[in-house]
């Protein structure tokens, strides 16, 4: 019937061959990637904020030092891993052997 009919293309247009598709579907698909990697890049953080990271980390390492000779202060999650954005936090565990074994206490 007609309905049929309405849903077949005209024989004077041709249709696209696999190569021609899959050529298009990849343009599209690198540029979204590109459009994505440059979304990625806006949002990490600056050398000077990783600067500002580091130097966070040092003065937590000096202060927890400060009260147990042996403590450790180490980055985690996003900062550590590589992403974070430059309003993310700092995740920071401190850790030490002899407050958790008992053979040092505090000073503070």
């Amino acid at each position: 019937g007609k309905t049929q009919e309405a849903l077949l293309l005209p024989s004077s247009t041709p249709l696209p061959s696999m190569e021609e598709g899959w050529r298009e579907c990849r343009e599209g698909l690198d540029a979204l990637h590109q459009e994505i990697r440059t979304f990625a890049d806006s949002l990490k953080p600056s050398p000077s904020d990783e600067h500002r990271v580091h130097q966070c980390l040092e003065a937590i390492q000096l202060t927890a030092r400060g009260m147990l000779r042996d403590a450790s202060a180490h980055l985690f999650g996003s900062q550590a891993v590589g992403l974070s954005t430059p309003t993310s936090d700092m995740d920071v565990v401190v850790l030490s052997k002899g407050l958790a074994d008992g053979t040092e206490s505090t000073s503070a």
